[in-house]
């Protein structure tokens, strides 16, 4: 049963309290904000626009609006509702958008809780590949011996190695990262001895482990019979790599885990997006970032050659170019823009140099953070190297430092 709080006039109240009077809410009708209820118990809001923002914080909301339909959606996203009621109430829909708007209050309080989590709890989705992921890390998480990540670059498996340190004896000890393949071979065996003494009791991680230089290997391959766990990712055949030592790869493949490509399991998808918006409020309220069924068509239909990390940062720049907290079709890279009239050529013109800019940005911010090295840059962004030099390429970047900072 929800608190619901119903504010309108007269009769739109009264029509829409006798909707759902057979639906088990308990019902606070009102005729304006001072007498609404304010407490945190409330569920639901079915109210005008100036109501929605005073009162009702994490409760999901429907606006009551006279404007025409596509006024109304425009104003509904800018007041953070789910959808909307018009002069003429139909006690069908009325029934049907606050049942949908509660079930999507509830995913949104579950998905928050699910984030808020520890690292233990860092795969998302219901399929039986993200279940056979979970039960493959719980049981590493038993043993001592070193992992081995393989998968797409883009799987973020660094989170799959914090959640099998997370439910280890160790997770009180340091979790100590090393991305194999940013500083050159001198300086990187020397970092590597200072991450190993950090990592002592606790685990060390090595990102893409066949970009080791032979020196940096040796100190691996010692490592293994110390007071470190060691848990490594690639995406490469290390039995077959001719520069990686054969005692070292084959003690790495001792405890192979597979992450699988996110294209491989398309229906953990929208669990997947939930997740990563609910770590992005929008406006003074704080509302959560939705997205439109179009648009999860798009994002579904997608191949996703940089996986995890791609949509990641494709929702990160629709979240820039939306309107407000609703991600539609038009805010995708790979979508269409919705308009009313098609949209005229300056408006897709705009489009097409905002969405330009922000690549060229996002672009010199991952090769800034990487050191100007591009194989991690590519990784930062969750897309293939050769997809990166054409960008940098089409922005005119090629004058980019590519000296390690």
């Amino acid at each position: 049963m929800a608190q619901l709080i119903v504010q309108a006039d007269a009769v739109r109240r009264a029509l829409i309290t006798q909707a759902l009077a057979d639906e088990g809410h308990t019902l606070h009708p009102s005729s304006s904000s001072a007498n609404a209820p304010t407490t945190p118990e409330v569920d639901l809001i079915i109210a005008p626009a100036e109501l929605l923002t005073q009162v009702g914080r994490g409760a999901a909301r429907i606006l009551i609006t006279d404007l025409p339909s596509s006024e109304a959606a425009r104003q509904a996203t800018e007041c953070g509702a789910y959808d909307w009621l018009g002069s003429a109430i139909d006690p069908a829909r009325v029934v049907f958008v606050t049942r949908q708007a509660l079930a999507a209050r509830d995913r949104r309080r579950e998905v928050i809780r699910l984030v808020e989590r520890t690292d233990a709890d860092a795969i998302t989705g219901s399929s039986a590949l993200a279940a056979e992921l979970r039960r493959a890390c719980e049981r590493a998480a038993t043993v001592h011996g070193p992992v081995l990540l393989t998968g797409p670059r883009g799987a973020a498996p660094d989170r799959i190695a914090r959640s099998i340190h997370a439910q280890s004896e160790r997770r009180a000890g340091p979790f100590v990262e090393f991305f194999c393949g940013v500083l050159p071979p001198a300086f990187a065996e020397a970092e590597l001895e200072l991450r190993i003494a950090r990592a002592t009791g606790g685990t060390l991680y090595l990102d893409d482990v066949g970009a080791l230089a032979p020196g940096a290997q040796a100190l691996i391959r010692k490592t293994l019979d110390e007071d470190v766990r060691v848990i490594v990712s690639t995406s490469r055949d290390l039995v077959a790599a001719e520069h990686v030592r054969p005692d070292l790869a084959a003690r790495l493949g001792e405890r192979t885990i597979v992450v699988p490509a996110l294209r491989a399991r398309p229906e953990d998808l929208p669990a997947l997006v939930e997740r990563h918006l609910a770590t992005h409020p929008r406006g003074v309220d704080g509302v959560m970032p939705v997205v439109t069924a179009p648009a999860l068509a798009h994002l579904i239909a997608h191949d996703w050659p940089g996986d995890v990390r791609e949509l990641e940062t494709v929702l990160d720049r629709a979240l820039a170019l939306a309107r407000g907290p609703r991600i539609e079709a038009g805010d995708l890279p790979f979508g269409e823009r919705p308009t009313d009239d098609g949209g005229s050529a300056s408006e897709r013109s705009f489009f097409k140099a905002s969405v330009a800019a922000f690549e060229r940005d996002l672009l010199l911010n991952a090769l800034r953070d990487a050191g100007g090295n591009r194989s991690r840059a590519a990784e930062v962004l969750g897309i293939y190297r050769r997809l990166l030099y054409a960008k940098i390429k089409e922005y005119g970047l090629e004058g980019f430092s590519h000296k390690v900072r």
